[in-house]
């Protein structure tokens, strides 16, 4: 049996930017195990790949004893920053300088992609092969759990006015960010809002991926741009060319409108 360790950064955007090259990934190996490091995102990585049977999961520590043992497995080391010789007797040591595919790019766009080149794989696959089945049962639950007016905006902010108020025509706000232990949770509450205000984060990048693959209703979507204040993450115009933000734009959907401040 073809076994795959697969290793991201432990973070929700970048295991919704890497669902697509571990769906695809899944097609050449048996079995896909991803490596989690932390428990903050293991519920919402579960659910992310719930319908793929090939796909599993087990913590850094268990992973390394992986490594230890006499098994024989491939690794996927997409951490552009922290690549390593392989600790064991497994198989192939796949990484930035190590590529599995043979795709060759001249230009990164953006941070999502640069996973996909950096391993030799067209960053097309980025959208192509992503999914994620959508719980509607629990999207429901959520929505009636908060007794919504008719009328309503959803924002999503981590601090107080990120998000500049003036472009907010509805008396009725309501904060997506840890409003639910799972913010996929949150598509339909999104979906039937009046007006949608987001920031360049987890949940943008989750409903950009939802919309892109028609797997979410094409309603209008307000990016504010200038949110972020992080020096690796602040945008001061249309031409900032920012990696993280570029997620969003490449390629961009019609119905998302950026607002630059």
């Amino acid at each position: 049996m073809r076994t795959l360790i697969y290793q991201v950064y432990d973070a929700f955007g970048d295991w919704i930017s890497c669902n697509g090259m571990i769906r695809h990934l899944s097609k050449d190996y048996d079995k896909v195990i991803l490596v989690l490091d932390t428990d903050g995102c293991l519920s919402f990585v579960k659910d992310l790949f719930k319908d793929n049977s090939k796909i599993d999961f087990v913590s850094l520590s268990y992973y390394h004893n992986m490594c230890s043992s006499n098994e024989d497995f491939d690794v996927i080391d997409v951490r552009v920053n922290e690549t390593y010789s392989h600790p064991g007797n497994a198989g192939s040591y796949f990484s930035k300088n190590n590529h599995y595919g043979n795709y060759r790019a001249e230009k990164i766009t953006d941070n999502a992609s640069g996973f996909y080149v950096n391993l030799g794989f067209s960053p097309e696959i980025r959208i192509k092969d992503f999914y994620y089945e959508r719980d509607y049962e629990s999207e429901k639950k959520l929505c009636e759990s908060l007794d919504l007016p008719n009328d309503y905006a959803v924002i999503c902010e981590m601090e107080e006015n990120m998000i500049c108020r003036d472009y907010i025509k509805s008396d009725n706000i309501i904060n997506l960010h840890r409003i639910t232990d799972n913010f996929a949770k949150t598509i339909r509450l999104i979906e039937n809002a009046k007006e949608v205000h987001l920031i360049e984060n987890s949940i943008s990048l989750l409903v950009y991926h939802m919309q892109m693959i028609g797997k979410m209703e094409l309603i209008p979507v307000n990016l504010h741009a200038y949110a972020r204040k992080e020096s690796h993450r602040k945008c001061d115009g249309p031409n900032c060319d920012n990696k993280f933000l570029n997620m969003l734009k490449y390629p961009m959907i019609d119905n998302w409108r950026f607002i630059w401040k």
